[in-house]
């Protein structure tokens, strides 16, 4: 194995030897780096370029007792404002709004019922909407109806069933499933089903004709259906009613339809069970149904999760118009399936539905159960969505609240986009309608208990800019590109023509170390030991010149050293220099522990100015010479004192005619040089040392190297 390793390793360094040039070529083309770094950029622009957008315009402040729809009562494409007030005692308010004016107000005897839009229909199609409004008092159901806009009451306290609240606020739910006109008179009966909690009783359906004043209902039942499609069959055409029931324990087995268990059902249009309901679940089990309509015929598929401790198994399920199982699948509860859903729409894709998940995943299937995709979107935590064409383009949008994060999540009817719109301090969405202003955009109007938000949602008209945007991010990117490696580039050549001149610099500054005379003259020295049998002095003076001149070699194409290599390097020289003059000075370089002698400076800088004090200094001078090199340290800087006793700088101008300003230039050329290259200025000061008299005692110079 580790052979095998060592082999891959091998191969891959021999790839990269091999094409590592190209790769580095293809991986560093303007193009390509564009590409990328526009496609990060994209990534993490605002999303301003969404399709949809979907934007909070109002919030106001919600009384709990009171619940607010809007809908178009006269079909004038404006709608009215319909308020339903439950602060009086044993009363129910309705009031209608028109232009923000009040049109009426009705007081219903009883508590209200709560009931799930829709509940107001043109049922006699005279282009005015009626309201039906349901109300409880002396342990009944009452059915209230008025034309608001004609100002005509239709019908008050029309008993409906017995209803008796278990404790003291009302549990039952009405849940509207259509109005149908199936006697062919002209005027659309009413539908709905009543569903309680403790109550038990009522659990059926109802019809109504308003007209005729007629009511029928379903068989008594204790299931608890939350949702009723009304559907018609693919081979009869007839008007039939689909639901499922949750399992939810309050009755015994022993009743019919017991909600002990959960059933799929269908009524026919005189709300009897067309087919013997089928059981589909066990207590506690919550229960969805889609009508999947395609070219292979209607399915229903069913869709019941348990999440008892029984060891029930949920299943996803397919039946035929008769209720007849076709496929099933079963799965044991998880979180993920807590709220899950069903949801269909015809108009998006009739040949699939999607399965909605409290992770935020939603399930593409087929109706053969197969999982044919999937779509990631916001975690959603109440499931219970809301449909309604709000851009009024002829396609529904499923609507999504996100509990957690106070978010209303907005998706395509086909799931294709979403947007989300934060609506703050919200609690539970009460109720969703649609605010129509004629031509102008229509409005989402959310209730929650305790916010009212209204909420503008539409195309979004720079989507399509997007595109052009891109190209540009692109296309700047890639001239930043293009002058960055064109900056580089004239960088490095700046970086090469500065090296290279501070190198001509260096070794026109060495030259007199190294020059014939120089050189000659250390060698004749090494002769005369030889000569004189002083073969370890000549042994050591060589090495010394030796390891002068091949640090010399070796280094001649660097222009930075470091301080301690430069003194070791000023040592040797010294060395040499004070056997060339015959001992005639002493030298010592001094250090303290806190210096670091590991930064760059450039390359002959304190020897240049050794140098001099040796050549113009204490050459010249009739005693012993002395230099001393100092190094010590500040928080910003390192400071280098090169002080002698020689003649002094004006005394040696009139010994010389050469004198140090040739080699001053030089170093002052490469440290301006050194300064553009490496952003770091070293500066140095020559003090001349003099007695009270003004005469001379020596030189003395500061370098001032900065650190960090």
């Amino acid at each position: 194995m580790n052979n095998k390793i060592a082999g891959l390793i091998k191969n891959l360094i021999a790839f990269l030897r091999k094409h590592g040039n190209r790769i580095a070529n293809i991986f560093t083309n303007p193009h390509l780096l564009s590409f990328f770094i526009s496609l990060i950029i994209i990534f993490t622009l605002p999303q301003i370029f969404d399709k949809y957008t979907a934007k909070t315009i109002s919030k106001n402040k919600h009384v709990t007792y009171q619940n607010i729809y809007y809908t178009d009562l006269d079909s004038d494409n404006i709608s009215e404002k319909i308020s339903i007030e439950t602060n009086y005692d044993n009363k129910t308010c309705l009031r209608v709004y028109k232009n923000n004016k009040v049109v009426e107000q009705w007081n219903f005897n009883g508590k209200y019922i709560s009931s799930k839009p829709p509940f107001w229909n043109d049922v006699d199609t005279d282009g005015f909407a009626e309201l039906f409004v349901f109300t409880n008092h002396d342990n009944k159901m009452f059915l209230n109806c008025v034309s608001p806009l004609k100002n005509k009451i239709l019908r008050i306290e029309r008993e409906i069933c017995d209803y008796i609240p278990f404790g003291k606020t009302n549990d039952c739910q009405l849940n509207y499933c259509g109005y149908f006109d199936e006697n062919k008179d002209g005027i659309k009966e009413f539908y709905f089903f009543a569903n309680t909690g403790f109550s038990v009783q009522p659990r059926k359906m109802f019809a109504y004709d308003l007209v005729k004043d007629t009511l029928y209902y379903s068989e008594k039942s204790c299931a608890g259906v939350e949702k009723v499609l009304a559907d018609y069959g693919s081979k009869t055409n007839d008007l039939n009613f689909l639901t499922v029931s949750n399992a939810v324990g309050n009755c015994d087995g022993t009743v019919p339809y017991s909600d002990m268990y959960a059933w799929l059902m269908v009524f026919d249009k005189d709300l009897s069970f067309k087919y013997n309901p089928v059981k589909i679940g066990y207590y506690p089990s919550n229960s969805h149904v889609i009508s999947l309509k395609n070219n292979k015929g209607t399915f229903f598929v069913v869709l019941n999760i348990y999440f008892g401790t029984n060891g029930h198994y949920s299943t996803l399920a397919v039946y035929d118009e008769n209720l007849n199982k076709l496929k099933e699948k079963k799965f044991l509860y998880s979180d993920e399936w807590e709220n899950a859903q069903l949801y269909y729409d015809i108009n998006a894709n009739p040949d699939y539905y999607y399965i909605l998940k409290n992770n935020g995943t939603i399930e593409k299937l087929d109706s053969d159960l197969n999982i044919v995709g999937e779509i990631n979107s916001p975690l959603v935590d109440d499931l219970k969505y809301f449909v309604m064409d709000i851009d009024r383009d002829g396609k529904n949008e499923l609507l999504l609240w996100n509990y957690n994060l106070q978010q209303l999540v907005i998706f395509r009817n086909d799931l294709s986009d979403y947007v989300t719109v934060n609506c703050s301090e919200a609690n539970n969405i009460q109720s969703i309608s649609l605010k129509l202003d004629g031509a102008n955009l229509s409005e989402l109007f959310v209730q929650s208990n305790n916010y009212m938000y209204t909420i503008n949602y539409k195309a979004n008209s720079l989507y399509y800019l997007r595109f052009p945007l891109y190209g540009g991010i692109y296309f700047i990117v890639f001239l930043f590109i293009l002058l960055l490696q064109k900056t580089q580039r004239h960088r490095a050549e700046l970086k090469y023509e500065t090296e290279k001149r501070i190198i001509e610099l260096q070794i026109k500054a060495i030259k007199n170390q190294v020059d014939p005379h120089f050189t000659l003259n250390i060698i004749n020295s090494i002769g005369s030991l030889f000569y004189k049998q002083n073969k370890d002095k000549a042994d050591y003076i060589f090495g010394k010149y030796s390891k002068l001149l091949r640090s010399t070699i070796l280094n001649s194409d660097k222009i930075i050293t470091t301080l301690a290599d430069e003194f070791d390097y000023v040592k040797n020289y010294l060395d040499l220099e004070q056997f060339r003059y015959n001992d005639k000075f002493n030298y010592e370089i001094k250090t303290d522990h806190e210096t670091n002698l590991g930064i760059n400076i450039p390359k002959m800088l304190v020897h240049t100015f050794a140098e001099n004090a040796i050549k113009h200094g204490l050459k010249h001078l009739e005693g012993k010479g002395e230099l001393i090199i100092t190094v010590t340290s500040t928080k910003n800087s390192c400071v280098v004192v090169i002080k002698d006793n020689g003649v002094g700088r004006k005394k040696a101008k009139t010994i010389e005619v050469d004198n140090t300003s040739k080699g001053l230039e030089i170093l002052d050329q490469i440290l301006e040089l050194y300064k553009t290259l490496m952003k770091i200025k070293i500066t140095y000061a020559i003090k001349d040392i003099t007695d009270e008299k003004e005469q001379p005692l020596g030189t003395e110079v500061y370098i001032t190297i900065p650190m960090g």
